[in-house]
């Protein structure tokens, strides 16, 4: 009786040491804005969570960060390339950036004196815009810290931060380099505005030999705990929900109900549903789903602009 007992135990003791999350309970951070609406299916899920990218970089350095972590291409292969203990799995962004005209420039044109307004000076915006532009509209270009900022100076048609300006005289933009769904926003708030350029169509130009090269910009990194399974269905469900809501934009108001705006804006950094539904119904945030290790070269091709090199085969979830 007593071995009897024993087998059971062991038996119960390896069946608790193999037990494995569902699912449906992965632990998923992921950073509001574009990124974000790819989960609409998980707003019921406690585990869910959207915030800042720059409270999700520690948890992706972190042993016991979420399970499911999204956050910008570039800053996950840095922490990957570090040491944290995730795999890159999936990108789900691919670039959401233009540029937008006041509609004050004379020509029409985008000409080096124009007065142009950039983003986020360094980082992602600014290093796209001189890939493709290199330094030729350089004399006149003038840089706000945020997307907001931006979108204000295409609403207003001029940059009041401009610490430069005469005290008599406004500083009239030109052009304003801009991020979805910012640029919605303000073009439903000013009939001149108008889309110039879309940064994403001139960065496959020039980037593109043979294959498709897109802007690489947001990704999923799983984390090692994870084994095949988990991570192979989780692809697999969050693939079709992409597929099924860009099929369907209506199905993000269908998947939320009726909650309030306030509660959209926190959630997935838009201003309001009929926002997020524009957005999706166009794709100008450009969401998707591409595994990641299929598309190892053209990630080698956005992170270069990074002065990144090429990446180790070791980094992907294949």
């Amino acid at each position: 009786m007593k071995k009897i007992i024993t087998i059971l135990l062991m038996i119960l003791l390896v069946g608790c040491a193999t037990a494995k999350k569902d699912i449906k309970d992965l632990s998923i951070v992921v950073p509001s804005g574009a990124p974000s609406l790819a989960f609409y299916n998980e707003t019921r899920n406690d585990n869910f969570n959207t915030s800042d990218a720059a409270s999700i970089l520690p948890e992706l350095k972190s042993d016991s960060g979420s399970d499911i972590i999204v956050i910008d291409t570039v800053n996950g292969i840095k922490a990957l390339n570090a040491g944290a203990n995730y795999k890159l799995a999936a990108t789900i962004t691919f670039g959401n950036f233009y540029i937008a005209s006041t509609g004050l420039d004379s020509d029409g044109v985008m000409n080096d004196g124009d007065y142009i307004v950039l983003f986020s000076q360094n980082a992602t915006p600014d290093l796209l815009f001189h890939s493709i532009y290199e330094n030729g509209l350089d004399s006149n270009i003038h840089y706000v810290s945020a997307v907001s900022d931006a979108a204000t100076c295409l609403i207003k048609g001029i940059n009041i931060s401009d610490e430069n300006r005469q005290a008599d005289e406004e500083p009239y933009v030109d052009y304003v380099m801009i991020a979805e769904p910012a640029l919605s926003m303000a073009l439903g708030k000013n009939d001149n505005t108008s889309v110039y350029a879309n940064i994403q169509d001139l960065y496959e130009e020039l980037s593109r030999s043979s294959g498709e090269y897109p802007i690489m910009q947001a990704s999923l990194f799983v984390s090692n705990r994870l084994d095949n399974e988990q991570v192979d269905e989780y692809l697999a469900k969050l693939e079709n929900s992409i597929n099924d809501l860009l099929k369907n934009p209506e199905l993000f108001k269908g998947t939320l109900g009726n909650i309030p705006n306030e509660e959209v804006k926190e959630i997935f950094g838009v201003p309001n549903m009929n926002i997020a539904t524009e957005v999706l119904t166009e794709n100008s945030i450009n969401l998707g789903f591409k595994k990641a290790y299929d598309y190892k070269e053209a990630i080698d091709r956005y992170i270069a602009i990074y002065g990144m090199e090429n990446t180790s085969e070791e980094i992907y979830y294949k």
